[in-house]
């Protein structure tokens, strides 16, 4: 398009003026972005969320399994301690943050009323 002919060039810049959209239309364009931040932060948000929820429940799930190894508890002990460790989050997170010698010491301190 370069070094053509453009006969009614003049005319165009007359009609269609420096700017490239109308006044308007740029700022619907600015709100939108605006408004698309909004949700892109929420989004971000509720994804954290569900995660997390997502993470803590699989958690839970192995708390007992995790009890396992654990040969001299009985069931009712094991059954004891997965209640108390899944009754909130921190627990579930101290619980798989501790080494496994610390789990059994966790586990007796929990069955014999200490914590």
């Amino acid at each position: 398009m370069r070094y053509k002919f453009w006969p009614y060039y003049e005319d165009w810049i007359e009609i269609s003026g420096k700017d490239r959209a109308p006044r308007e239309h740029v700022e619907a364009a600015n709100a939108l972005e605006k408004f698309t931040e909004k949700i892109e932060a929420r989004l971000g948000k509720t994804t954290e969320r569900i995660g997390y929820e997502h993470y803590i429940s699989a958690s839970r799930k192995k708390v007992y399994a995790s009890l396992d190894p654990m040969i001299w508890l009985s069931k009712e002990n094991k059954l004891i301690a997965a209640s108390w460790i899944t009754t909130n989050d921190k627990n579930v997170d101290l619980f798989f943050s501790v080494l496994d010698e610390d789990r059994q010491e966790m586990v007796n301190t929990i069955l014999a009323g200490r914590i």
